[in-house]
């Protein structure tokens, strides 16, 4: 069996010294007709597919990247190909988030005008990469919000800061953040709210869906910040990557 690594994202690059330093076979994928059955093709996580590539896969591989649309599933059951979704991976997600956060983080300082300390931030949702910025920000001291739209799970956040915001609440008081971060893969701001936020606020889209109409934008300063580990942190999230594919992820190490 060979790992075939895919070489556009530098993340990747880890992984597979890591795997040839436990004696494994390993290759850049260069082309996918180079790939075998039983071989494992491996991917970064935020890796988008087109049908049309993963048609182009051998049978019966093993596809390890992110998470796939239920289309693109149906194809790879299609031909017999071994799905792993890192993202499925508990352990790796919650560290994968940690990176992003330290990522945002960084963002904040290179692209904000201000000191980190006369920044209000608002971070819009309530998941990992939300609660990974929250630790942060609380163990810095830095003045934040968080909004959601989880009804459950909303309460608990009030255990990392007392300014939290239910749904659409967060509307009414835009004006007051100088900077916005956003967690949510789903586009939930209408173009009538832009105008709402502060004239020079920085708002940074870490999800990979947008959630407002970028081309709308006009008084504030929007900020596209997709994979922030594999900028920020390479060789870790690489290590994360690797770890996560040899099943050393567990809660016995």
């Amino acid at each position: 069996m060979t790992y075939f690594i895919d070489n556009s994202d530098l993340r990747n690059l880890i992984v597979a010294k890591k795997l040839e330093q436990k004696n494994n076979k390993v290759l850049m994928l260069e082309d996918v007709k180079n790939v075998s059955a039983g071989d494992t093709v491996i991917f970064a996580p935020n890796k988008k597919f087109s049908a049309e590539y993963l048609y182009s896969l051998p049978n019966s591989i093993t596809l390890i990247c992110g998470a796939l649309p239920s289309e693109q599933i149906e194809i790879l059951q299609h031909k017999n190909i071994t799905y792993t979704n890192l993202m499925k991976d508990e352990i790796f997600t919650i560290k994968n988030a940690n990176l992003t956060a330290e990522g945002v983080l960084s963002v904040i300082l290179e692209n904000s005008p201000r000191s980190l300390y006369k920044n209000n931030v608002l971070i819009l949702g309530g998941g990992r990469i939300a609660l990974a910025l929250a630790v942060i920000f609380n163990k810095l001291g830095v003045n934040f919000a968080i909004t959601s739209y989880n009804k459950e799970k909303f309460p608990r956040y009030y255990l990392y800061t007392n300014t939290c915001y239910y749904k659409d609440s967060f509307l009414n008081h835009l004006a007051e953040y100088d900077v916005v971060v956003n967690t949510i893969p789903n586009k939930f701001i209408n173009d009538e709210n832009l105008t709402l936020f502060k004239p020079d606020c920085l708002f940074i889209e870490t999800a990979s869906v947008e959630s407002l109409n970028k081309d709308k934008v006009t008084t504030f300063k929007y900020l596209k910040a997709p994979a922030l580990p594999s900028k920020y942190s390479l060789e870790t999230a690489g290590e994360y990557m690797y770890e996560s594919i040899l099943g050393e992820n567990n809660y016995e190490n």
